[in-house]
């Protein structure tokens, strides 16, 4: 492990991620620097991020450059990109999350704060393509009876079956796109499938 990386990896968490989501964010490098040297350190109590960088610099300023010169190379480092993945891919579930409570809400159900978690639980499980047969069922089920629905036997096996396939699917975990693709269709699949009821 290169020496700048092990000093980014020793800093607190919170850190790294506020550093990680400003790199994200587009913000200048040494506007980041400090930002992170007025950072408590949590691992070194009573120090800020700072002294990290300061304790083998010979000048103050050189400890700024030094910093900089690490979080370029952090910016185009892989554990960068896999956080950057997986943060769009929290925040495109956090969309759909609210965009479908949003739709449970709106069909008379927002009492059953149980059933709203069950659907969402469920619709996490197939879009993370670990949903078995009864995830399936229980996501149609649940979901039917948030939204009004009567049962619908053959409907009901049509949308079972077509969200055991969307399940199946796997996601590009280096674009995301599949798994955009397939959060958007997930939605549609849902609600289309009782289109009829």
């Amino acid at each position: 492990m290169a020496k700048g990386k092990s000093k980014l990896d020793s800093l607190p968490l919170r850190v790294r991620f506020g550093v990680y989501q400003r790199l994200l964010d587009g913000v200048k490098l040494p506007a980041i620097v400090e930002w992170l040297f007025a950072q408590p350190n949590d691992n070194a109590d009573g120090q800020l991020c700072a002294a990290v960088w300061e304790a083998d610099a010979r000048l103050p300023a050189s400890a700024k450059w030094n910093c900089q010169v690490k979080l370029y190379e952090a910016y185009h480092s892989d554990d960068f990109a896999a956080w950057k993945r997986q943060h769009l891919k929290d925040s495109d579930l956090k969309r759909f999350n609210e965009s479908m409570q949003a739709k449970l809400t709106a069909g008379g159900a927002d009492g059953d704060a149980l059933l709203k978690n069950l659907v969402m639980h469920y619709a996490e499980n197939i879009l993370d393509g670990t949903a078995d047969t009864l995830d399936v069922r229980r996501l149609v089920a649940a979901y039917a009876q948030l939204r009004g629905f009567a049962k619908n036997d053959i409907l009901t096996a049509a949308l079972e079956a077509k969200l055991k396939a969307l399940s199946a699917t796997g996601t590009d975990g280096a674009t995301g796109t599949d798994y955009q693709g397939k959060l958007a269709l997930l939605g549609k699949v849902l609600e289309e499938g009782f289109k009829g009821e």
